[in-house]
């Protein structure tokens, strides 16, 4: 608890005293993980969702010809 609680307030402090440029540097960091985080998880979207979008086109093609006959 301690330690955890310790090193919260040597981010804190360091984050409130440090310079400029490390406060630039830790936000381009988190800016970066945020960046990776929605890239990751929007090409697992358009991969899953085009795979799905054959599959309905391919069910609603042999529906149509089913029709016609």
């Amino acid at each position: 608890m301690y330690l955890f609680r310790g090193i919260l307030t040597f981010f804190e402090n360091a984050i409130k005293r440090s310079c400029f440029i490390l406060r630039k540097f830790l936000f381009l960091i988190a800016s970066a993980m945020f960046l990776f985080i929605i890239g990751c998880q929007s090409g697992e979207e358009s991969s899953s969702s085009s795979e799905g979008d054959t599959a309905g086109r391919d069910s609603s093609d042999t529906e149509e010809k089913t029709l016609k006959l």
